[in-house]
Parts: structure tokens; C-alpha cells; sequence
């Protein structure tokens, strides 16, 4: 038995066996040898997966906290972002919830304006974190949305995720009576087609 608990266990996912160590350590290799950062930080949620795989929750989350404090103009902050605020809302973690939604938001503005990285993120993750903040604006009191609106009002960039988002925002701040600046935002979502 002794042998047996010394040696890793595959893990089985249909017909292919993965050794999660194993390919754990040939990632940790390959990002310590990276000079692309978008690479490195892309490599992060690839690491992050096969923790989730193997059930290793603990190691997901302290994962995606990492890609999001080493790289947070990366896209892969927006995703990790946008996955430990999946991963607090199905905890029923609504304070860190809100949280990470916000923080996913704040990279993915930060990512638009400071970025030479073209591709996007899911605009799933953009409108999910944005329909999570609108729901927790009144019950926090923080001011999700307003904070998030002066801030995407300022982005020059077209964008085609965007025009859906401004139109989201301005419904959701139109609701809350604030149709000052949700008309800014519909004009922005407008402006964005």
C-alpha cells in the first residue's frame, strides 16, 4: 500500500489518463522559461484548469488570484476575474462576489485603454460580471455601477462587446433613477454600432 500512495494517480477523463502533477510541472516549467507574458498569464488559466480537473479547489482559486495580481492588463485577468466571481456566487459569497465582478470590469477597461493585445474576452464574462454588480449595487451600497460607468465613458476604443454592455448599464442605471448617466451610456451604446 505504501507504494501504491507514494506514486502519483492518474486522473481518468473518458479515455485519457492525466497525471495532473506531472503536466502541473511541465506548465510551471514552461512558464518559468516564457519571455511572452501573455503567454505566461494565458498559461495560468491552463494551470488553474487541471487543479479544477483534479478537484483542487483551494489550488484554482490561489491560482486565479495570482494571474490576476501578476498580470492584471492581461486577458487572463479578465478571466480569472470573471471565474472566482462564478466561484463566490456559487459559494454564496456575494460580497466577493461583487467584488471580483468589479475587479473583472476594472481589467477589462484598464485591458481596452492600456493593451496591444488584440483578442477579447468572452462577452459572456463581460455581461455576467456586469449583471452580478447590478444586482448587488443597491444591497452594498457601493456604487458598482455609477463607478463603472464614469470609467467605461472615458474609453475611446470600439469595441463590439461594448455596445451591449453600455446599452446593459444604462438599463440598470435608468432603474435605479439615475437617467443622466444612463442616457450617456445608451449614446455610448449607440455610438459603438
Amino acid at each position: 500500500l505504501a507504494e501504491a500512495t507514494d506514486k502519483a494517480i492518474p486522473l481518468q477523463l473518458g479515455a485519457v489518463q492525466i497525471d495532473v502533477d506531472a503536466e502541473t510541472r511541465k506548465l510551471e516549467a514552461a512558464m518559468a522559461t516564457s519571455l511572452d507574458s501573455n503567454s505566461i498569464a494565458d498559461s495560468y488559466l491552463d494551470l488553474a484548469y487541471l487543479y479544477a480537473t483534479a478537484g483542487r479547489k483551494n489550488e484554482v482559486v490561489a491560482t486565479y488570484n495570482k494571474v490576476i495580481s501578476l498580470h492584471p492588463l492581461s486577458l487572463a485577468a479578465i478571466t480569472a476575474g470573471a471565474r472566482m466571481s462564478d466561484i463566490t456566487y456559487e459559494e454564496k459569497l456575494f460580497g466577493q462576489t461583487a467584488e471580483y465582478s468589479m475587479k473583472a470590469l476594472d481589467n477589462y477597461a484598464d485591458f481596452l485603454m492600456l493593451s496591444s493585445d488584440k483578442r477579447q474576452p468572452q462577452q459572456y464574462d463581460i455581461l455576467t460580471a456586469l449583471k452580478r454588480l447590478a444586482q448587488f449595487d443597491k444591497e452594498y451600497q457601493r456604487d458598482y455601477l455609477k463607478r463603472i460607468a464614469e470609467k467605461y465613458l472615458k474609453i475611446t476604443a470600439q469595441n463590439p462587446i461594448l455596445a451591449e454592455f453600455f446599452f446593459m448599464l444604462g438599463y440598470n442605471l435608468q432603474l435605479q433613477n439615475d437617467s443622466k448617466l444612463a442616457k450617456r451610456c445608451f449614446v455610448e451604446a449607440e455610438a459603438q454600432i
